[in-house]
């Protein structure tokens, strides 16, 4: 689960969220309406793997500067 501060800009109309794989090159998995939404779950991670995350508002075709990145490293799945 990511979450964020929401943006000052008046005009932005929602975010973009970015994944890469580990350090790899980030691209885009979703976006969000409402520059007041602040919060997205990621459901399409994979057992120990390493992900970072950032976030753009965005507005139309304009996108914001990527905010800082959060890592996560999930969890290792069960084994029988």
């Amino acid at each position: 689960a990511l979450n964020w501060t929401s943006t000052p800009s008046t005009f932005a109309t929602g975010y973009e969220i970015f994944r890469a794989l580990g350090a790899g090159t980030p691209a885009s998995i979703a976006t969000v309406s409402g520059s007041g939404t602040i919060a997205y779950t990621d459901k399409t991670v994979s057992a120990s793997r390493a992900y970072s995350y950032t976030v753009q508002a965005s507005y139309l075709g304009w996108r914001s500067v990527s905010s800082n990145t959060a890592t996560i490293t999930t969890p290792r799945a069960n084994c029988r």
